[in-house]
């Protein structure tokens, strides 16, 4: 797994989480632990954060 995270250089409110896993297995077992779950419900809980959830297929 790699992780990275990564802040706006002109917007410091907005972040970005880059995520690399091994299978779609090993992120679905991520997805479903207690500290990822934590994280989910705090996120919803801020009035301003939204998020967008994309995934990529790795090229070059």
């Amino acid at each position: 797994m790699e992780y990275s995270l990564y802040r706006d250089t002109s917007e410091e409110s907005i972040f970005v989480i880059h995520e690399v896993w091994r299978s779609q297995a090993d992120l679905d077992a991520h997805m479903c632990t207690s500290h990822f779950l934590t994280f989910i419900s705090r996120m919803e809980a801020l009035p301003t954060a939204t998020s967008d959830v994309k995934k990529m297929n790795f090229i070059i």
